[in-house]
């Protein structure tokens, strides 16, 4: 069934549809690489203009008068590990600069608010596995006294729920309501965010443990093997934080909360921990790397206990998940933390707002140039995926292949293969019935390629140019095909030894190696 709308919309222009998540290998990091540099001059130069002006069109108005911040980006690559920061910028304002005498830099010490969620979750992986689908009633067993028989039972209430702010508790109540009725909705009906909700988790662990304090827990798992030196629970004795006379150090709320105090260093370090798996297995990583729930809004998600941004420029183009923890304490300290496993790269932005009274600070403006900059580092993927695989690779028997990396969606193009004569790409287009070989799409994505590693694995994905869109929208489910049809190969990897790169592949008439041509 056809409409006008449905005519009009074949004319939006093609666009590939890769497996999600799996569009270039990571760039690799180079602080002697020329990309890198411009990347890292062009954000000092934005972040510059920023301050001069107070803002921009582009991003928005920011206070440089009495906001000070730190910012790092930071990669997860395993020979970067006692040096992840590839960028950082520090600004003192001149009102905190007055109030303070300091100037900012990465070791400076801030409340970092809702962050501390993700080291109570990150604990809770280290200490105590992945319990998701386990009640808290058996951790903290005396919960199930304290159940409403008009409300919701304790039992109900899952690790993963209270991890991933699905345990429909209210936002912030403890001990004098906690008998009562703290739910609002059901466990597992919808996110909303509750302290509550970490707090319990510190004390299961701490009880677990036999701890005398959720620090201590926090240190031992977390803190002490990252040599995470400047980090620490927020308490009276802390004396280095910076600004502390806008922080009101008896009101500090719950420890498994929003408790932490921490520097861009430190959770550089983290982030780099996280990303390359370094107290976790790699596969219980790439489970706590994943979309949980989604919000009312599709370009946000929920997860343990991530706010997932999901990237993209339109409908039809590729997205980029970036796993994301807002926090704030009080209107004057905020911060911003993120993970794009797809570069294997994370950012940390620490501020403070110095200004008496207001709103509470906003770290929008510096989160959008950082994701600009994440923009950037999939051009120096691209760029370098051009630089390894893509050319001319030949073999015996009237063999060739012809990659490419284009602008019309990302991947290495295929866009010539032959093998003893024999045209594949033909071949595959009337296997997979696509009309003409100048219809068929057919790119390679990467599967699994290891910075180590030297073989690298992709899996080809097969499309039709002249497919019709549905609603402005192309019926993106290539990742339902893979493997699919019989007589097409779709597994290939790249050899990269002895200086050379070598694609090798198998084929109804046996298996092929094709040789780069430098």
């Amino acid at each position: 069934m056809s409409s006008p709308t449905l005519a009009q919309n074949n004319d939006i222009p093609y666009s590939a549809c890769p497996l999600i998540g799996s569009y270039y290998p990571p760039p690799t990091f180079s602080r002697s690489s020329a990309m890198f540099a411009k990347l890292s001059s062009d954000f000092t130069t934005t972040f510059n203009q920023l301050i001069e002006k107070g803002g921009s069109d582009k991003y928005g108005p920011i206070t440089p008068s009495t906001t000070s911040f730190s910012v790092v980006m930071f990669t997860g690559t395993d020979s970067r590990k006692e040096d992840p920061v590839f960028f950082e910028y520090h600004y003192t304002s001149p009102r905190d600069l007055s109030d303070t005498g300091t100037n900012i830099t990465s070791d400076t010490k801030f409340p970092v608010g809702d962050l501390t969620m993700i080291f109570t979750v990150y604990a809770w992986l280290v200490e105590m596995g992945e319990t998701w689908d386990a009640p808290i009633t058996q951790y903290l067993p005396e919960l199930g006294n304290a159940s409403n028989p008009n409300g919701v039972s304790w039992s109900e209430v899952t690790i993963g729920s209270l991890a991933g702010h699905m345990s429909g508790l209210i936002r912030q109540v403890f001990a004098e309501k906690l008998a009562a009725d703290p739910f609002v909705f059901h466990p597992d009906t919808t996110p909303m965010v509750s302290y509550t909700a970490f707090q319990l988790l510190a004390f299961a662990m701490q009880r677990h443990k036999g701890a005398d304090t959720y620090s201590a827990v926090l240190h031992e798992a977390v803190l002490g093997p990252l040599n995470m030196t400047t980090s620490g629970l927020l308490n009276s004795d802390m004396k280095d934080i910076f600004a502390p006379r806008s922080l009101n150090l008896t009101q500090h709320g719950e420890p498994g909360a929003i408790s932490l105090v921490s520097t861009t260093i430190d959770l550089s370090r983290a982030g780099h921990a996280i990303l390359s798996s370094r107290l976790l297995p790699p596969f219980v990583t790439r489970r706590w790397l994943r979309h949980s729930v989604d919000t009312s809004n599709l370009r946000n998600g929920v997860g343990r206990p991530w706010e997932i941004y999901r990237a993209g420029r339109s409908a039809i183009a590729p997205v980029v998940d970036v796993w994301t923890k807002s926090g704030s304490l009080g209107a004057h300290y905020a911060s911003y933390f993120g993970l794009a496993p797809d570069f294997d790269v994370g950012f940390a932005i620490l501020a403070h707002d110095g200004a008496n009274g207001g709103s509470a600070l906003d770290l929008n403006v510096y989160a959008d140039i950082v994701s600009e900059a994440l923009g950037g580092l999939q051009g120096i993927a691209a760029a370098e995926t051009a630089a390894r695989y893509a050319g001319t690779y030949r073999g015996g028997n009237d063999s060739v292949a012809v990659l490419h990396v284009t602008e019309d969606g990302p991947g290495i193009a295929v866009q010539e293969l032959r093998v003893d004569g024999v045209d594949v790409r033909a071949q595959a287009a009337r296997q997979l019935g696509i009309a003409t070989v100048a219809d068929l799409d057919f790119r390679l994505y990467p599967a699994i390629v290891g910075e180590n590693s030297l073989r690298h694995e992709f899996v080809a994905v097969f499309q039709d140019r002249s497919a019709p869109v549905d609603m402005g929208t192309p019926t993106c489910i290539t990742w339902q095909h893979i493997g699919s049809t019989a007589g097409v190969e779709y597994r290939y990897a790249f050899s990269l030894t002895d200086g050379e790169v070598a694609l090798k592949f198998e084929a109804a008439t046996g298996s092929f190696r094709l040789h780069k041509l430098i």
